[in-house]
């Protein structure tokens, strides 16, 4: 579980120190390039350790020199902080996992300078481990209790690997891809889940929410308790849902369609290309939320898109359930999701930019 995040020299997050609490989720209010979206970043730097490296990770964002903050030389940093409660512990135990990126030459690939993580038992540091330069398989450890310390492979140091993966688990939905066909450029392919997909086993919807056919899918195949409250908080904003189904695409073997009865059209079935925008991102809000499956930590990056002001009230109570499961992380230009937020449990924060970078108050 994750209850502190440090960044500094990213994009506008000169420094800034963030504190998450259990069962609570974090809300990030602010307008447009405020840098509460950098947060996310952050996160998704983490995961890109245990994945396709911060390399690829920053070469996606245009190049370390384009996510650096202006004007800084020093290197970017990142810390996490993290809680691990093990059932029948007399004390939770806090680890300190943190990324030094930099750049080994100028417009050079950005890079792991220092890679470094630390336990503590809520009264003193157990242990450090600090993997060594250049060689990412090995590590140096010290312990401070007694001075001890020495060298060994990454393998003996659980711990670690531990904290890489669960900042690996994660899973932040920057936008979903649900444009109807007719708003479609002329280049543009066919794209589920506005036509047939391929039948996949998908627990997990995947971050563009293009896989939502098969995700919902394996809900309803799999999950019965999650598939009924599916259910129940789509027919809570939208009361003429009469069934959801899952019908084979025409001509097309292998591949499966989404459909469902309307009350309004007792006689007829609504096809994928007939649902609004906003039938469709609730939709992929819920198979995101209420996954059995899902990582353990979940972010949105402005969540209010393409929803009506009705949805705020449910979707906080829906947040905070989630939250309940694992880290939940929202960022929004909306007051009035922030409220509803907050009024159901969820710590708000304002992002302010300023001229030394942006803070988050609240």
């Amino acid at each position: 579980m994750l209850t502190r995040l440090v960044v500094r020299r990213l994009r506008l997050l000169t420094d800034v120190t963030v504190d998450l609490e259990p069962g609570r989720p974090l809300v990030i209010l602010g307008p447009s390039s405020s840098g509460k979206s950098t947060l996310l970043e952050a996160l998704d730097l983490f995961a890109a350790v245990s994945g396709e490296g911060v390399d690829r990770a920053a070469e996606r964002r245009g190049g370390y020199e384009h996510i650096q903050t202006l004007g800084q030389t020093e290197s970017i940093e990142l810390v996490a902080t993290l809680r691990s409660d093990t059932p029948g512990a007399a004390a939770s135990t806090s680890f300190r996992y943190g990324l030094r990126v930099g750049q080994g030459r100028p417009r050079g690939p950005a890079e792991i300078e220092r890679e470094w993580f630390d336990t503590s038992d809520g009264t003193n540091t157990r242990s450090q481990v600090q993997v060594i330069a250049g060689d990412a398989s090995m590590v140096a450890f010290y312990n401070p209790r007694d001075g001890s310390g020495g060298g060994g492979a990454m393998g003996s140091h659980d711990a670690l690997l531990t904290a890489r993966r669960t900042l690996a688990d994660l899973r932040i939905y920057p936008a979903f891809v649900h444009t109807p066909a007719w708003w479609r450029d002329a280049r543009e392919g066919p794209m589920p889940p506005r036509e047939s997909a391929v039948v996949a086993e998908s627990p997990v919807l995947d971050r563009r929410g293009i896989d939502l056919i098969n995700t919902l899918h394996h809900l309803h195949s799999h999950a019965d308790h999650a598939w009924e409250a599916f259910l129940v908080n789509l027919r809570a904003v939208f009361p003429t849902v009469g069934r959801v189904e899952f019908p084979a695409a025409p001509n097309a073997a292998g591949r499966i369609t989404l459909a469902w009865r309307d009350e309004r059209f007792p006689a007829q079935r609504l096809l994928p290309s007939q649902l609004s925008e906003g039938v469709v991102r609730w939709m992929s809000i819920l198979a995101a939320l209420l996954s059995p499956w899902r990582p353990a930590m979940i972010a949105f990056d402005d969540l209010e898109q393409g929803l009506d002001t009705g949805t705020f009230m449910p979707l906080a109570h829906l947040l905070q359930g989630a939250a309940a499961r694992g880290d939940v992380v929202v960022t929004t230009r909306s007051k009035e999701l922030a409220l509803a937020c907050q009024h159901q449990g969820a710590r708000v924060l304002v992002a302010t930019p300023g001229p030394h970078g942006t803070r988050f108050e609240g």
